[in-house]
Parts: structure tokens; sequence; C-alpha cells
């Protein structure tokens, strides 16, 4: 108060946010735009100086997991170890084959858990023992997986790993506790219903996935008003019964083999079976939500073919020349010379696990009077990949680049063993990627856009002032749907 009271007396500024309608808004008429020719053929002198300083490339350096990896077995759990060789944080992670699709309310429960303690310790008083060890703790839930870390001196991981056991199995439930949770949780999601990019993502996996997807299953709020603690908490005091692989992450690993079997116990909570959610086929819908904004926004979402790794190269290089990034040509046409779009882009998007399909998705975010403009042209670039030499090899080059000075270290070793393990590869594929990169020519790339994205079929997700749509328009882009906030989130 004394320095606002000394600096802000007579020169002070006051802005009011307001919401509602402006009154007194005063519109200009759109002169209209003059496309800039895109010249990508030229080179200015100082462009030519920059390209003439010779540089030595980045060479790219691929791991050997087999030797980065050393493993061993405890009690029946696979034990993996990779060194440090940086400093003495160590980690060790606790990684269990199920997640949210094995138990939809998983997440809740880790959740729920930071805010509890056990019989021997407040909640408060817990974090204070974490913290005097120097150990912090994580628990992450995606759908197919719960990988519970602890992070901090090697030489008290043994205490955090005792002290993380103790507050899982001996947790207490508390009522009162978990309501004030379960308040949070609903105004969190009330919140996130307000936040324009997390409702355009929500809508954006609606029209990929439909009305019933992992996204949408999720617990109602009557469900956790009804609920008590103990089901949540039950779950977690289970989880050190159920199967799990341990991977340590520091300098010594015979002291850690020596001791971490004292915390293995006999498994006798079997995997729950993972909840099947589909992967519909795309084309001929519109979703549409309403939002008050000014400008438009409008993604299009195909499924693609099953996953191949085989293509991986060539993803890399048409996401960079044609879909993605200030140098694409998407980019350079959409927005540097019409001023269609404040943003676009096509991305390919590889899936992470075999047996799923890709997916190709378009952006445009433009004002209403510009969109269907934006989306004609766009549509006119994917008729044919168009061909430009120079920009097509910058992006092959950019590509490999991003290849050559990418290092992946420290405890990245082992989880990206995880992560190829999914696609059934077993060495660092980046190699092969790189290899397929150097050798690719513009009509590899061109077969790869004609094979797998060409003939895709897309549904489409609008988000913008229901008055501004041109509804005649989008009514040829396939059957309209407006959907509501539940619709798209789950509640």
């Amino acid at each position: 108060m004394n320095f606002a009271n000394d600096f802000f007396k007579e020169n002070y500024v006051i802005v009011d946010k307001e919401k509602g309608v402006n009154e007194r808004l005063v519109r200009v008429e759109n002169p209209g735009i003059t496309p800039v020719k895109i010249n990508r053929d030229s080179q200015s002198e100082f462009l030519t100086e920059i390209l003439a300083d010779k540089t030595e490339d980045i060479q790219p350096v691929f791991i050997d997991y087999q030797k980065e990896i050393t493993t061993a077995d405890v009690k029946g759990k696979k034990l993996s170890f990779v060194k440090n060789k940086f400093n003495d944080i160590a980690q060790a992670h606790f990684i269990f084959p199920f997640g949210s699709d094995h138990d939809r309310d998983l997440a809740i429960s880790t959740q729920l858990l930071q805010y509890l303690g056990t019989d021997q310790f407040s909640p408060e008083d817990l974090k204070k023992e974490f913290f005097k060890i120097g150990v912090t703790n994580d628990f992450k839930t995606v759908h197919n997986q719960l990988t519970i870390t602890l992070s901090g001196l090697e030489e008290n991981i043994e205490k955090g790993i005792a002290l993380l056991q103790h507050w899982m199995e001996d947790v207490k439930p508390d009522q009162d506790i978990y309501h004030q949770f379960v308040k949070s949780v609903i105004e969190n999601r009330q919140a996130i219903k307000k936040d324009k990019n997390r409702i355009m993502t929500a809508l954006t996996n609606y029209t990929k996935l439909g009305a019933f997807s992992r996204f949408t299953d999720v617990i109602s709020k009557e469900e956790l008003e009804s609920s008590t603690a103990e089901v949540f908490t039950n779950r977690i005091k289970n989880l050190f019964k159920s199967p799990y692989q341990i991977f340590f992450y520091g300098k010594n690993f015979e002291h850690f083999n020596r001791y971490i079997g004292k915390y293995v116990e006999a498994e006798s909570v079997s995997i729950p079976e993972a909840k099947h959610y589909p992967e519909p086929d795309t084309g001929g819908n519109v979703y549409f939500i309403s939002y008050d904004m000014v400008q438009m926004e409008m993604s299009k979402i195909g499924k693609g073919s099953e996953v191949d790794p085989q293509y991986f190269g060539k993803v890399n290089v048409f996401n960079e020349y044609f879909g993605r990034g200030l140098s694409s040509i998407v980019f350079q046409e959409m927005r540097e010379s019409k001023s269609l779009a404040y943003s676009a882009y096509v991305s390919y998007a590889a899936n992470s696990e075999i047996k799923h399909p890709d997916y190709i998705t378009t952006y445009i975010g433009t004002q209403p009077d510009k969109l269907m403009i934006a989306v004609d042209t766009l549509k006119e670039l994917m008729e044919e990949l168009p061909e430009v030499p120079i920009q097509f090899e910058n992006a092959r080059n950019a590509a490999l680049k991003q290849i050559a000075s990418t290092r992946v270290s420290r405890e990245n070793v082992f989880f990206n063993t995880l992560n190829l393990k999914k696609l059934n590869i077993y060495h660092d594929f980046r190699k092969d990627i790189y290899e397929q990169i150097r050798n690719l020519k513009f009509e590899d790339l061109k077969e790869f856009y004609k094979t797998r994205i060409k003939s895709v079929h897309f549904n489409t997700a609008i988000i913008g002032k229901k008055e501004n749509l041109d509804m005649d328009a989008v009514n040829k882009m396939g059957t309209f749907t407006e959907v509501s906030l539940k619709d798209i989130f789950g509640h």
C-alpha cells in the first residue's frame, strides 16, 4: 500500500474489462486484400551471405539401448537401471501396466491421495516428512499406464519408498476432506468450460472420436457427491499388490538392488480388463459449438490408415514442408500471402500404438467473413501436393537437423524404450527415420500424400458466434449438428 500511495497519484491509469454488448462499437468496412506474391526462389544479399558461411553439421547420436539399460529381476518384478552421469539426484519409478482405460476413476483416486494423511502423519506432516528427506513424489495416469515417481537425493530414496508405501497402504480416508476435494473438482470443471482453448480441444476430440470416448467417459458430479472417500482410497491401498515394473535412475544400482526387494509384495491383485473405446470412421459431419468471440476457428479431423512406422520419416518431412511451421506452404499461402488466417496448419499425427489409426488435422483461425474463403483456399492447396523443390530440400534438411540435434539422455533413455515397445520396435528407431529422410525424394513424398492423405474423409469442428456462420456454406461441408458443453466434456 505504501508503494501504491507513493507512486500511483495523479498520473495512473485504470483499465476495466467489462462484459456485455458494446453499443458504441465502430465497424470498419473490409477493404479487401491483395495477395502478396511469395518469391520462394529469390534470395536477398543478406541471406546469400549467411548461406555462404560454412558450418560443421551436427552429427546424430543414436543409442544402443542394450548397453545403456541394465536389467534384473526382483521377486518377479522387472527392474531396469540407467546410470546418472550428471549429479546426485536419483529417481525411482513404479510403472503399472494399467490406466484410466482399465479403471476410469484411477486418476481421481491419486489426486485425492494428495490431500490425505495416515494414522501416523496428518496430510501436512506427511508433506513435511518428504521435504525433510529432500524427496518429491508424482503420480501420472494415462489411458494405459500409471507411473508413480520418487525423485530426490539418492541417499534418501529408500526412505522415500518406505514413506510412500506407508502413505499409500495406510492412507486414512477423511469424508470432510473428500467433500472439499469434490467441490474443487466441480469448480475446476466449470472453469474449464469457460476456457476457449479447452473447449476447442474438447470439441476436436468429439469430432474425432464421437460422443463416447475416454475424454467424455468421466465420473459424474452426482457420483462424486454421493460417493465416499473409502471408495477411492481402497484402490490406492492395493496398488502395490498389482503387477508393475521398477525403473531406477541413479548412480549406485547395486545398492538399490540390495534394498528394493524389501518393498516388493507378492502379487494378489490382477489387472482389470481395459474398456474398449471405438475409433469411428470420419466424414460428412460438422459439429458446432457457440462461443462469444470475435474470431472463428475451424478444424477438420480425418481418420487415416493404421499406423506404420515405415512412414515416420515421410511424416516428419510432410509436416515440415507442407503443414506446420512458419516456412510451411500452408502457413505462407494462408497467412503471409493472402492474409486469410491468423493461424493455419495441416498436421499428420502418427499413432503411438500399433493397430490404431493415424489422424490428419487441418486448422484455420480467422475472421468470420474470411472463413469460407480460407476453407476453399486450403482445399485447393490440398488437391495436389504443391511441388516447390527449394522448399522441399529445406524441409528435408530441417527434419534431418532436428534428429541430429536431439539427444536422448538421462531417464528418457528408458522411457523411450517403453514408447517404442508400443510400436513393436526394440531399437533406436530414429536411425531408420534419419536414413529414410536422407534418401527421400519429392516423388516419394507425393506418393505418401496420395496413398495416406488424399483419400481421407474429414469431420469438421467449428467454434464461434452462430450469427456469424454462413449456414449455406457450412451445410455443403456435411450434416450440421450444434453440440453442448456437456456433450463434448462428458459432464
